[in-house]
């Protein structure tokens, strides 16, 4: 039965649903050598929980209709901070707890009328909101509420199967991990 659960989160119906936890405006930033570049596209990065309860952080071209990744998460696995070096724009990284995988981006949030140029109050909230978002998932099937315990299914799994075979494959995840393609090539900087 572990391994048929197994399979089944990697399936194509295991695919983020259509309302996002969490959105933000974000461009992809490429990384070469010490230097992080902005890449032109305007994007967004979201959160959205798929029907069997899986967390996916999506990034999304605007000019493009699907997602450009979608990658599977657990709580406590990822985290978004902010690049504090950058002081001419609001940077962030996507690391990874479990590799030293990164994925950089940059805030693509329209500035309020008459705000300092380095006032990123609403940046600084909405990478809380992110990282709380993906560290306390909402119980699947509770309408994007808080993460308490419950009785219910989850793709045919109880509540309980459901948290050992998380556990199972975060335990296991450097003999399980599926790496996505690796990142577009960065556009030319000005």
């Amino acid at each position: 039965a572990t391994f048929s659960a197994a399979a089944m989160l990697f399936s194509s119906a295991a695919r983020a649903g259509p309302r996002p936890l969490v959105q933000f405006k974000a461009g992809k930033m490429a990384l070469s050598g010490t230097t992080l570049a902005p890449e032109k596209r305007k994007g967004e990065l979201a959160i959205h929980q798929s029907e069997d309860g899986l967390m996916h952080v999506t990034w999304t071209d605007l000019a493009a209709s699907a997602p450009e990744d979608d990658l599977i998460v657990f709580p406590q696995e990822v985290s978004l901070k902010r690049i504090a070096q950058c002081k001419d724009a609001y940077a962030m990284v996507l690391g990874w707890t479990t590799s030293s995988r990164k994925i950089f981006f940059w805030s693509q949030e329209l500035r309020k009328k008459g705000a300092a140029a380095d006032d990123f109050a609403a940046e600084d909230a909405l990478v809380a909101k992110f990282n709380s978002t993906v560290d306390n998932p909402p119980t699947p099937g509770s309408g994007g509420g808080g993460g308490g315990g419950g009785g219910g299914t989850i793709g045919g799994l109880s509540q309980s199967n459901y948290n050992e075979l998380m556990a199972m494959l975060q335990r296991n995840a450097g003999a399980t991990r599926v790496e996505p393609a690796p990142a577009p090539t960065p556009a030319p900087t000005p």
